[in-house]
């Protein structure tokens, strides 16, 4: 197993989730049910490295979960979900990541952890998205204008 794979699918995702009440917005419901169906095809799209469970009878959230083993044609890859699920795919060039990164319809915000400055001005450039994080996984300030590219 590549060092970065094995150290990124070895993460401990924190299970500490705000539960929603049942009194709220119908939207919540509908998300909860579309993470649900993510969560119950986990094999199909990945191995569930931790989470992939709901945090209980009551509210709408899931547990953060990790899945490792994701195949680049995932239906998980080309849909928002809106939870707090990780999808991990394979890559071997940097090139192919940007290729996979980039085959979806979606461009609101993409990420990059890299020692390698070159390469993570490279990847801003290549990336299609209206943000790009580097090294963090906050790239908006409420107090600023944000916003993405595509759908």
């Amino acid at each position: 197993m590549r060092p970065v794979y094995r150290c990124v699918c070895g993460i401990d995702a924190r299970n500490k989730v705000l539960v929603a009440s049942e009194d709220d917005d119908q939207d919540q419901v509908r998300q909860k049910h579309k993470v649900q169906k993510r969560q119950e095809i986990g094999g199909e799209v990945g191995d569930v490295v931790t989470g992939g469970s709901s945090t209980g009878d009551e509210g709408y959230f899931f547990k953060p979960t990790v899945l490792a083993n994701v195949p680049e044609n995932a239906s998980i890859l080309k849909e928002e979900i809106f939870g707090p699920v990780a999808p991990i795919v394979r890559f071997n060039t940097e090139e192919d990541a940007v290729r996979i990164a980039n085959n979806t319809e979606y461009g609101l915000v993409s990420y990059a952890f890299t020692k390698d400055l070159a390469r993570g001005m490279r990847l801003v450039d290549s990336l299609e998205s209206g943000m790009s994080g580097i090294n963090t996984g906050l790239v908006s300030n409420a107090a600023a204008p944000f916003g993405g590219v595509k759908q």
